[in-house]
């Protein structure tokens, strides 16, 4: 009686141990990921060059040493990512452009900064392309710091890029300066997810 009943039981966890097996060899395991778009944090390397970094703000917080840059009349600076070692195909994006600016003068209120965000193909310093309407322009107000952002999108998917670039450009005249800050991880372009 008691061989039966261990049979029994040693069948039974067989039986489970097999069905187990089957489930994940056989089953089909549904779910939900959502993935976050890139983003690019603007500031400046020890080197003085005007750089993105992808994703890492720890990165960014340990090599920035750019604390903020003024900008008068049309004067403009440009911000890229390292060159990839490969080209890349890139899905139509929306992107979010954020500044950290404000007003070095109040009395010449509002006044105009452009942003633009692009992308290259071979490398920063050969041709530049504009991802859709990722060029716009946002008016500062205040004589103190202040974050403002915009949203563009692409206009198709993007074959063979290299890189990523963040052009940040006054709109004044010579008398007019605007000071960006580049310290606190404020002024960068993130990927909100596909255009529509």
């Amino acid at each position: 009686m008691k061989t039966k009943i261990a049979t029994l039981i040693a069948g039974i966890l067989l039986v489970g141990i097999v069905s187990a097996g089957l489930l994940t060899h056989f089953a089909v395991i549904t779910g939900e990921v959502i993935v976050e778009g890139p983003v690019f944090y603007a500031g400046k390397t020890i080197d003085g060059d005007f750089k993105l970094w992808i994703n890492d703000y720890t990165k960014f917080l340990e090599e920035n040493k750019g604390t903020y840059f003024g900008l008068n009349g049309e004067e403009h600076e440009t911000f890229f990512t390292e060159t990839f070692d490969e080209s890349i195909n890139f899905y139509n994006p929306e992107i979010k452009l954020n500044v950290r600016a404000k007003l070095v003068n109040i009395s010449l209120a509002p006044k105009r900064l452009e942003l633009e965000f692009g992308y290259f193909d071979e490398n920063p310093y050969g041709e530049i392309y504009t991802i859709g309407n990722c060029r716009q322009e946002i008016y500062i107000t205040s004589d103190s710091w202040e974050t403002k952002e915009l949203t563009c999108q692409g206009s198709g998917e993007i074959s063979n890029l290299k890189g990523f670039y963040y052009t940040i450009r006054g709109r004044g005249t010579g008398e007019v300066k605007i000071n960006v800050n580049m310290n606190d991880g404020e002024t960068k372009a993130q990927v909100l997810g596909v255009a529509t």
